[in-house]
């Protein structure tokens, strides 16, 4: 039964499977919600709200998190964090961390505000069904494994930035002839750069090597 107090839903738990993270390798392990309710999950009223894990690797940079929702929606939780440092210990990812993960160390423990924006995940869908927990390992030679992780539902959902895709879109035709563009190769380069640091400014990550968002 779901429990109400003071107007508000009492937060839901659910654990996943656990496993070996294999060396070199996409290593998925599912968690199943059933009987959420709501059953609808969003940004403002009810969704997912936190994200813990604990796992052993002896090299954390390897690694890359990610949390799939029933959709097929998969956001990044860390990536490439933490160099030769080891372990994800009580690491939970939630909007109230007073720090991102990038700027932890290992064994991260504690509560922090994930690398990508898991709140993309609380679009409306239906939070039940299965929720993969993917966790890449991109190098050779070490490996591990993952101990518990869990998902935790309630009334502080996880959110993300109102972009404004009008204002690219636009940018991406208009900065360039703003600045004078003539059809130089050169002068598109240096415009359509400055256009991917003003996405990486409001968070896309669309600068950077590693798809973070």
């Amino acid at each position: 039964a779901v429990l109400f107090c003071s107007n508000s839903i009492i937060a839901q738990t659910y654990n996943g499977s656990i496993g070996v993270i294999n060396d070199v390798a996409i290593n998925d392990f599912p968690l199943l919600v059933s009987g959420l309710n709501p059953s609808t999950i969003d940004t403002i009223g009810f969704g997912l709200e936190t994200i813990c894990i604990n796992l052993t690797h002896t090299y954390d940079s390897d690694l890359e998190i990610s949390i799939i929702a029933p959709d097929g929606t998969s956001k990044i939780l860390a990536t490439g964090l933490g160099g030769g440092g080891n372990d994800y210990t009580n690491t939970c990812f939630n909007n109230s961390g007073l720090i991102n993960i990038t700027s932890g160390t290992p064994p991260f423990t504690g509560t922090f505000i994930s690398q990508g924006y898991m709140g993309m995940v609380n679009i409306g869908q239906n939070g039940n069904g299965t929720w993969n927990l993917r966790v890449r390992d991109m190098a050779a030679q070490d490996v591990g494994n993952l101990l518990a992780w869990s998902i935790t539902f309630g009334n502080a959902p996880a959110t993300f930035p109102n972009l404004n895709f009008s204002f690219i879109w636009s940018s991406f035709f208009y900065l360039p002839l703003s600045l004078g563009y003539s059809g130089k190769p050169f002068e598109f380069t240096l415009a359509f750069a400055l256009i991917l640091a003003e996405l990486s400014v409001i968070g896309l990550g669309f600068a950077t090597t590693k798809k973070v968002f």
